[in-house]
């Protein structure tokens, strides 16, 4: 705690890329290429370097106390027109499974999101309220089909890119780490 609040801790996190090395490449039609959208821009590394480095961060964690613990499982196949809401993709996949996490014979799904919070689509709402909302789209896409199809749990993982981390992804990794 103490480094993160040292003046500076988090200002790698805001650098822009260098385009004399080559690191953006600027078109006549691209958005002006401010912090904000090098930061949250589905296009550029950073979003998915943030995901991917806490997808796994959260898969080393529950190796250590779950078994059959998976990276980017596919779901079963849905049946005819199982489900009218969420993700029905024939090869949906979420981000992490292990068995053990909520339950001693149950598959625990984890979906991922890292999100900045001063993204367009956040910066009128509280940070209570962001995380409620990012995971609520999260549970309405796989919630119904892991607990139908795969007989399991579902869990979002939703965090700031800052560190901070909603109450269900807390509350998953208090229980992981019991």
């Amino acid at each position: 705690m103490a480094l993160a609040r040292e003046k500076g801790s988090g200002s790698w996190l805001t650098a822009l890329p260098i385009k004399s090395l080559g690191y953006i490449k600027i078109s006549e039609n691209s958005r002006t290429n401010n912090i904000n959208h090098a930061l949250s821009c589905k296009k550029g590394g950073y979003v998915m370097m943030r995901h991917n480095c806490t997808r796994d961060l959260e898969t080393e964690i529950m190796q250590e106390v779950c078994s059959d613990v998976r990276i980017e499982p596919e779901l079963m196949p849905l049946d005819n027109n199982f489900m009218r809401n969420g993700n029905n993709a024939e090869n949906a996949r979420l981000d992490v499974s292990g068995i053990g996490g909520w339950g001693p014979y149950e598959r625990t799904f984890l979906d991922v999101r890292v999100m900045h919070p001063n993204a367009p689509s956040c910066i009128d709402k509280s940070i209570d309220q962001v995380y409620i909302a990012h995971g609520k789209e999260k549970e309405r896409a796989y919630n119904e089909r892991v607990i139908q199809m795969e007989k399991g749990t579902f869990t979002s993982i939703v965090m700031l890119m800052s560190g901070g981390v909603g109450n269900k992804a807390d509350r998953h990794q208090n229980r992981i780490a019991l």
